[in-house]
């Protein structure tokens, strides 16, 4: 019964190490793509200000994927915290 339970013990611990470790590359997925939005709509503005609307535009979608994907990431480390 103790080496089972030994097992069971480092089985679990193994788990949430594996499971931190989703977290934490969740967290910073998230941060990157949060960092690229922001530079994709500067570079949108740079673009509108230079009076190109079809280059900003670009950048604009660019932006909007990578908020979406930002979004995603954490919406997949919240769900992870729970289990943490």
């Amino acid at each position: 019964n103790i080496a089972e339970a030994e097992s069971a013990v480092a089985q679990t611990i193994g788990n949430l190490r594996m499971l931190q470790a989703d977290y934490n590359e969740d967290i910073k997925n998230a941060q990157d793509w949060g960092n690229k939005a922001l530079a994709a709509s500067r570079k949108a503005d740079e673009y509108r200000s230079a009076g190109n609307p079809v280059d900003a535009e670009k950048f604009d979608n660019l932006a909007k994927v990578a908020i979406q994907r930002q979004m995603a990431a954490e919406s997949e480390a919240r769900t992870a915290e729970p289990s943490i």
